[in-house]
């Protein structure tokens, strides 16, 4: 199940400019990215990649409003930058409802979905779970 209707990857999980700390002379300092992003319209529906119990509904000044779902056997997704929140903590949720909608909130330079995944509290690449839905 993809977390919004399938958009084109914008940016991947690795090192990256950061697009808002210019260091000088057109030259930006690199930050590692922690998910992908996948663009979406503002307002897009975003949905839950498994079945899972909301652990997390907060707003950050990196992740705007962003929501994370405990899948069991220590692997959580979470799912950032949204316009609304659809689901509180401890909403139990399955594979595909719709949990929150895209938007630009916290640290973001337009509309799309920052999507992380964690297996025993370390980052992953989430192309490796969504392969089949984004190839290359």
């Amino acid at each position: 199940c993809s977390p919004v209707k399938a958009g084109v990857l914008t940016s991947g999980y690795s090192f990256r400019k950061n697009p808002f700390y210019l260091v000088y002379d057109g030259e930006y300092e690199y930050e590692f990215h922690s998910g992908v992003d996948i663009a979406a319209d503002l307002g897009d529906e975003i949905h839950s990649y498994l079945d899972g119990v909301v652990e997390k509904c907060a707003l950050s000044a990196s992740y705007g409003y962003y929501v994370c779902i405990d899948h069991g056997d220590g692997l959580k997704t979470l799912y950032a930058h949204a316009s609304k929140l659809l689901c509180k903590e401890g909403d139990e949720v399955k594979r595909g409802d719709v949990i929150a909608l895209v938007g630009d909130t916290g640290r973001a330079t337009g509309a799309h979905l920052h999507f992380e995944v964690y297996s025993d509290g370390e980052t992953q690449d989430p192309r490796d779970y969504l392969r089949s839905l984004y190839e290359g």
